[in-house]
């Protein structure tokens, strides 16, 4: 009970206060405390706060922490097939990629905003779609090559790369995202990735899980993956 009424009352905060970036910034903190847990993420989405989210992160588009912080709710939100759906249907996927587009120099808004975009791509073509023509790809990409040492960036890149690829049609699509991470120079990036940060098990199990879908784009693909070394580091 005393979660619902929280909740109640920082999304009414954040709906009465839209141009007030320090509520936005301490609201969007509040709820992505609260959305850690099923509980917590139901009463947000049941108290239109997905809406507060993506109402923040369109009024304050040159605020860091709001952008941080919304997207990091988000995250939490779209591993929840569910609220995954409700959050594409109010065109959340363009409002994250313009925090990307916003703040590419801030290594946690990418990493938010990547991890949000990682969620919103699982096991749904549609949004996988959506994506790739909202020029996603080449967003994570930038971010990755962008902030190469920040390992938790990394991570959420190249899982959100990895959801993106997941998909057959992505994978033999000359338009997918398998080709466009290709073209973009992402087999170079993911493959900087796995030197770097060698010694972390996620960020090599995310990275190997892409690869393995990448070899399967196209022969150009497999020829730069061993090109540049990427056999010896994936054994």
């Amino acid at each position: 009970i005393v979660e619902l009424e929280a909740v109640e009352l920082i999304v009414a905060a954040t709906c009465n206060h839209p141009a007030q970036a320090d509520v936005q910034q301490l609201s969007c903190a509040a709820l992505r405390s609260l959305a850690g847990n099923e509980s917590g993420q139901a009463c947000i989405v049941k108290h239109r706060g997905v809406d507060a989210l993506l109402n923040a992160l369109k009024n304050h588009p040159d605020d860091a922490v709001v952008q941080q912080m919304a997207c990091g709710v988000l995250w939490n939100l779209a591993n929840n097939d569910l609220y995954q759906s409700i959050i594409a249907e109010k065109r959340g996927i363009k409002l994250i990629l313009n925090a990307m587009i916003n703040r590419p120099a801030n290594a946690d808004v990418q990493q938010q905003a990547c991890g949000a975009i990682c969620a919103l791509a699982f096991n749904n073509s549609e949004n996988q779609a959506v994506i790739v023509e909202s020029k996603g790809v080449e967003l994570i990409l930038q971010a990755m090559k962008t902030h190469p040492k920040h390992l938790k960036l990394q991570q959420a890149a190249c899982s959100a790369l990895w959801n993106l690829s997941a998909d057959e049609r992505n994978q033999v699509s000359a338009t997918g995202a398998t080709s466009a991470i290709v073209q973009q120079g992402g087999v170079e990036l993911v493959l900087l990735a796995m030197s770097t940060h060698c010694r972390d098990l996620v960020l090599q199990t995310q990275a190997c899980g892409l690869l393995k879908y990448l070899t399967f784009q196209s022969r150009e693909s497999r020829i730069m993956i061993a090109q540049q070394e990427g056999i010896e580091l994936v054994i």
